[in-house]
């Protein structure tokens, strides 16, 4: 399994941050870099067990389960696409007057697809890169200054 791990630190409480990010597919579709589309498979809010069709510009159509969902300190989610499997992981924790975050992509593959071992890693790194930058901006948008605000 190949694992790129980014760490930052955002103003907003870790609850916040949470909320504002995976609170609900639209938030996520708000700032994430590649979603365009989330539709639901499984019924109720977002939370562990979850499923969504997703839409992603990067590698088309995938279904995508939250595996994990803590509020204001833990989300991770992952689905599988022809080359393998991909997750990201959130990590929160208070850091001050704001929260620390610990970002980590994974990717694992089968047979013959370990031997792209060396792209998959610059792929995760990238992806990592890019969701910082996503969310920081989102953060600073009027959506994302909505979100904040608990409004939808």
């Amino acid at each position: 399994m190949i694992r790129s791990t980014r760490t930052d630190h955002v103003e907003q409480h870790p609850d916040e941050f949470f909320a504002a990010l995976f609170g609900s597919p639209d938030h996520m579709l708000a700032w994430h870099p590649h979603f365009v589309a989330m539709a639901p498979l499984t019924p109720g809010p977002m939370g562990p067990g979850a499923r969504y069709r997703v839409t992603s510009t990067k590698i088309g159509e995938l279904v995508v389960e939250v595996s994990d969902y803590v509020p204001g300190v833990h989300y991770k989610a992952g689905g599988s696409t022809s080359l393998g499997r991909m997750d990201h992981e959130y990590r929160l924790s208070p850091e001050g007057s704001g929260t620390r975050i610990e970002q980590t992509a994974y990717f694992s593959a089968q047979g013959w697809r370990v031997l792209l071992a060396p792209l998959h890693l610059l792929i995760a790194r990238k992806s990592v890169g890019l969701q910082v930058a996503a969310y920081r901006s989102y953060l600073g948008s009027d959506a994302g200054l909505a979100a904040l605000a608990g409004e939808r």
